[in-house]
């Protein structure tokens, strides 16, 4: 055994002085302690718990008590200690002294100590059972406050009630919290009643008697901001949260923390809304001169428009009436000036004073404008709605559900997708039974009261982040350091709502890194609320706006103008609705993920038309909206629009291709298709093939199978050529392979009775057909009796393979989650939107001319594994002199592969012919 040393100590801590000791000591004492024979009286369980199978004993010197009733406990265990200490150290240097010039005294010195190891551990023992409670009564934590400044304003321009929401959302969050943050920080807050222009004494006020403030929260408008913000800067205070309205008092300062996001946000987001949505032709854009609202935001809005493309189509601006306001004549000229650009839709920034609702009196009354929608941020809304209402109520406007449009900054209060929402109300229904001293309305008809129960959820988020932002003893010590704590790339998390990024001054190697440097903007979100029966807002899953997230703030953000689709919905036929209903699916899949100021957005809008109409509704549709292209099931009269781009359109019944250059193929044209099939059946030793064809270009139809059946040495043995009324069934072969086109409503059920009965019939279809007939031939063949006897070719992936190898079916596979929407036109959406996400990346100025320009200008065009091209910019050719020199080629469709039923069914059945492309 080695020495037992013996240790001394500063005047330091007690119980790690014990400890230290008893470490020392410990390795000995545990091979000694069998040796002692005298019985020290210890708690039975700390002997158990710490000396398991030995007996404890001490020596003599230690029987006497530590009198630590008598004397202060720190005091009397740190004598206890050093006497130990004191003790053992002379004890060796007698052994030591006694050992001087002996053989082996060493080993003996050790063995000696070890033999008093055992007492000297006991008395540790002793030592550490009085510490823990002088220690603890010493360390525990002190009481630490965090004082925030809440400002009462009584003379604010705004009804009560909204006042009183912004105040309810706060306190209830710190309420729900015991009003205590995490690390046991107290929130104390302090009220003090003022007026707008004696805010910021007050705040001067607050300071003197509060010494330790930390922050003032929720500061109500931009005039009672800047009043405040001099005093909040001058003593290293926060303000913490405020609801302001402009873009002027976003700049960077570090004594300003912004929880919502910005008004440039809220303009982007209406600009967005106006081109993507309405895609209006016409965009009109009010504001008020010299105040701080509105200036700004008209610079930036011609600017964003500029960089799409745009330009704004009017402006109506006059001086504010706090600058002493326009007379009646200067006004009315302004007026007319703008009801001349005719605006479909205008964007109010102006603050909200008698200037502005003159504005919206006009705009609702004036026949030739009272049909325009109107945009408004979130500061002008309760305006915007007044005026709205009255036009309505007392001014005999007609309501129009969705006329007005504004923003917010967070969700409703009664919006339930939302984790955060759901936490919000079952909190604030609680403290809002507790509070029986708010006379304003304020939280009553919570939470489906819109515009009080919007601010009481902001004020809400603001409380949930100020208590995060609290949460650290060392953060709220002094001023200085809850400053600073505020920007170390602060990110708070409120459920599902994301606040932040904030940061400090930082080095340009840490932005290089991804640092986020003299930031204090919060929320990147703008949501889009419609205003429908009974002035409700209504918010959808897809009207949100997210912006600036790799910047500060949104007021150098740009839009990128995006690609405006049409998909006709014919209500008089059945096939086309679900036809488009699934392209629909697929496509929007494909738009998901797209970022709203990244390049490459598509959207899609639904036209409802008849077949007869569709052309008509087209042109009307192209006339008063932006429509850049058409995509889905198109009639031929359609296509003869040639201001708007066709992509990858969808025909009701077979038709020849021919050459239109604003008409773009994606998918195998029927020509592609027969020129495939002839070439495995020559492949497969087949040399003859019928054909039933029914539809307006039958016997042309016809043709073009006969020639490409001669291509590869076959022939067509016989062509029936039905009207729209015959019945297909009766001209079915009993035998041999027969090419059927114009399939009609209970034909695919016939055909498959026809194969069932005749098993030697093999039936080819165009793949349009079998795309539009998806569910009548899952029907009819789904037993898999006759699936693999339907033969059609394709050049798309397998929509059903659960374990693809494209790309692009991977992709599709995990943006249709669900099964039963994986159907081939859905995957036929999919891939042309993505093909379009990825051209519209590459080009400058969009519109339905520059659209079909790519195509031919850059001839070969790949989104993923999907390749498409060449196409060539040509003259229409005859079917014969198609591909000859000067001949266009507007279809793209590439690695066309033949598939039976049964491959469609199940992605294990193997393709009967592997992948050509066809000229």
């Amino acid at each position: 055994m080695g020495v037992c040393a013996a240790v001394s100590f500063p005047q330091s801590s007690v119980r790690l002085q014990a400890f230290s000791l008893l470490r020392t000591s410990l390795p000995c004492a545990l091979g000694a302690l069998t040796a002692s024979r005298v019985a020290v009286r210890l708690p039975l369980a700390l002997t158990a718990s710490l000396l398991p199978g030995h007996r404890v004993f001490s020596p003599t010197l230690f029987r006497s008590k530590l009198q630590a009733t008598q004397q202060d406990p720190p005091k009397a265990a740190s004598m206890a200690v050093w006497r130990v200490t004191t003790w053992l150290n002379g004890r060796r240097a007698r052994v030591a002294a006694a050992c001087w010039g002996r053989r082996s005294c060493s080993a003996r010195l050790g063995s000696r100590f070890c033999a008093a190891a055992p007492h000297f551990v006991v008395v540790l023992l002793l030592l550490l059972l009085l510490t823990p409670h002088s220690a603890a009564s010493q360390a525990a934590p002190r009481q630490v406050s965090a004082k925030v400044l809440m400002l009462k304003l009584t003379n604010l321009p705004m009804p009560q009630k909204f006042l009183d929401a912004v105040e309810l959302g706060l306190m209830g969050a710190l309420w729900s919290r015991n009003f205590t943050a995490a690390d046991g920080v107290n929130i104390e807050v302090i009220s003090k009643a003022t007026t707008t222009q004696g805010s910021g004494a007050a705040v001067e006020e607050a300071v003197k008697t509060a010494k330790d403030l930390l922050l003032l929260a929720g500061v109500i408008g931009d005039t009672t901001f800047l009043h405040t913000l001099p005093a909040v800067m001058r003593n290293s205070l926060v303000s913490f949260a405020p609801f302001t309205g402009s873009s002027v008092v976003r700049e960077w300062n570090p004594n300003v923390y912004f929880v919502r996001a910005d008004p440039a946000a809220e303009l982007l987001a209406l600009l967005r809304y106006a081109v993507a949505e309405l895609r209006v032709l016409r965009l009109g854009f009010m504001y008020l001169q010299g105040v701080s609202f509105g200036d700004r935001e008209y610079e930036q809005a011609q600017h964003v428009m500029s960089r799409m493309g745009y330009a704004l189509s009017g402006v109506f601006t006059v001086k504010s009436s706090v600058l002493g306001g326009a007379d009646d004549k200067e006004f009315d000229d302004a007026w007319e000036r703008f009801v001349a650009t005719r605006p479909q839709a205008v964007i109010v920034f102006g603050s909200p004073y008698q200037d502005t609702k003159k504005f919206m009196k006009r705009m609702l009354k004036d026949e030739r404008t009272a049909g325009a929608y109107l945009l408004a941020p979130s500061a002008v809304q309760d305006a915007v709605l007044g005026a709205w209402r009255a036009a309505v109520d007392n001014g005999g406007l007609k309501f129009v559900p969705g006329q007005v449009i504004a923003t917010a900054t967070n969700p409703l209060a009664k919006d339930t997708r939302y984790n955060a929402i759901r936490r919000f109300q079952e909190v604030m229904k609680k403290y809002l039974a507790n509070r029986t001293d708010i006379k304003s309305g304020a939280g009553q008809g919570f939470p489906d009261e819109n515009n009080a129960g919007e601010l009481m959820v902001a004020a809400w988020i603001a409380g949930e982040v100020l208590a995060q932002a609290l949460g650290n003893r060392e953060w709220v010590k002094d001023r200085n350091s809850f400053k600073a704590s505020l920007f170390k790339q602060r990110r708070y998390l409120i459920d599902d709502l994301v606040i932040g990024d904030y940061g400090g001054d930082c080095s340009a190697v840490a932005v290089s890194q991804g640092a986020t440097c003299r930031c204090n903007q919060g929320g990147h979100t703008v949501y889009i609320k419609r205003f429908v029966e009974g002035y409700r807002a209504e918010l959808r899953a897809d009207d949100t706006f997210t912006a600036g997230q790799r910047r500060c703030g949104a007021a150098g953000t740009l839009l990128y103008a995006p690609l405006d689709g049409v998909l006709a919905v014919m209500q008089d036929n059945e096939y086309a609705q679900l036809a488009v209903s699934s392209v629909l699916g697929g496509a929007k899949a494909a738009i998901a993920s797209q970022g709203h100021d990244a390049p490459g957005m598509v959207t899609l809008h639904v036209l409802n038309t008849s077949i007869a109409g569709a052309r008509n509704a087209l042109e009307e549709e192209h006339n008063e909206r932006l429509v850049h292209f058409v995509g889905g099931v198109v009639t031929e009269a359609m296509l003869d629009v040639e201001s708007v781009a066709f992509l990858d359109p969808l025909q009701l019944e077979p038709r020849l291709n021919r050459f239109r250059r604003h008409v773009i193929h994606l998918s195998p044209t029927l020509e592609q298709q027969f020129f495939v099939l002839a070439k495995y059946l020559r492949d497969a030793g087949i040399r003859a093939a019928h054909a039933v064809i029914r539809g307006e270009e039958a016997a042309a139809v016809a043709e073009v199978l006969r020639r490409s059946l001669v291509t590869f040495g076959g022939s067509l043995r016989s062509a029936t050529l039905l009207a729209g009324s015959d019945v297909l069934a009766g001209h079915l072969p009993k035998a041999g392979d027969v090419f059927v086109a114009g399939l009609a409503a209970g034909d695919v059920a016939a055909v498959a009775r026809h194969m069932a009965l005749h098993d030697g019939v093999r039936v080819f279809v165009a793949f349009s057909e079998f795309a539009l007939l998806h569910a009548d031939f899952v029907a009819a063949f789904g037993g898999g009796a006759g699936a693999d006897r339907v033969v059609f070719a394709t050049s798309l992936p397998h929509w059903g393979d659960a374990n693809p190898t494209s790309e692009t079916a991977r992709e599709f596979l995990a943006a249709v989650p669900n099964p039963t929407q994986r159907t081939p036109l859905a995957l036929m959406g999919f891939a042309a939107t993505r093909l379009l996400g990825a051209v519209l990346s590459r080009m400058g100025k969009v519109g339905a001319k520059q659209l079909t320009d790519f195509f031919y200008t850059n001839v070969a065009v790949t989104a993923n594994d999907m390749q498409y091209g060449p196409f060539v910019n040509g003259t229409a050719c005859t079917a014969a002199a198609a591909g000859g020199a000067g001949c266009g080629k507007n279809y793209g469709a590439t690695r066309i592969s033949v598939w039976s039923l049964a491959h469609a069914l199940d992605p294990a059945v193997p393709v009967l012919h592997p992948a050509v492309t066809s000229t």
